[in-house]
């Protein structure tokens, strides 16, 4: 899948990439690559879905992707120092 919906492929990878950054979540770096790769797909499957659904996902892109990013990496273990990765705060930007 490399567009949906006016979100492609790209826009979604770096965007995961920027909010762990902003979340100061930090992974193993031999794996995150591939693991951003797959969360991007996860993340663009599930937005196609509430589309067709016909609810607006692009309205919400932002918070949406950031909490996702965040719930993966600390499901996967990411941590910031010692602690696993860090909220986001709701008003940050992508």
């Amino acid at each position: 899948m490399q567009e949906s919906r006016g979100i492609s492929f790209t826009m979604a990878l770096v965007d995961i990439a920027q909010a762990l950054a902003h979340a100061r979540c930090a992974g193993d770096p031999g794996r995150r690559y591939a693991l951003f790769e797959e969360w991007a797909r996860d993340f663009l499957f599930d937005f196609e879905a509430r589309a067709v659904a016909g609810r607006r996902p692009v309205d919400s892109y932002a918070e949406d992707l950031r909490t996702f990013a965040v719930r993966q990496a600390t499901s996967y273990g990411f941590q910031h120092g010692s602690h696993a990765c860090e909220a986001m705060p709701s008003d940050a930007t992508g």
